[in-house]
């Protein structure tokens, strides 16, 4: 998307290019809860809440994880905004 903005390129190239990442994104989320059922269809759904719990922790430690690593204030503020 970064480069659309570069080479000027017309607002419905944007639109179909999101669209279509959007799209295979959704394909992904398929692919990966079939997974549960093949591999253990009376317990897919203790995997799939097993698997979830680590995906959420992980992703709720992440922020706190760049806070102890990233110890420098910001001192431009402008170049957040």
């Amino acid at each position: 998307m970064a480069v659309l903005g570069i080479f000027q390129v017309s607002p419905t190239v944007g639109v179909v290019l999101l669209t279509l990442a959007l799209a295979l994104k959704a394909a992904t989320y398929v692919g990966f809860s079939v997974n549960y059922v093949d591999l253990a269809p009376q317990f897919s759904g203790t995997l799939f809440g097993v698997g979830n719990l680590v995906a959420v922790s992980v992703s709720s430690l992440a922020p706190l994880t760049v806070g102890l690593i990233v110890t420098e204030p910001v001192r431009y503020l402008i170049a957040w905004a």
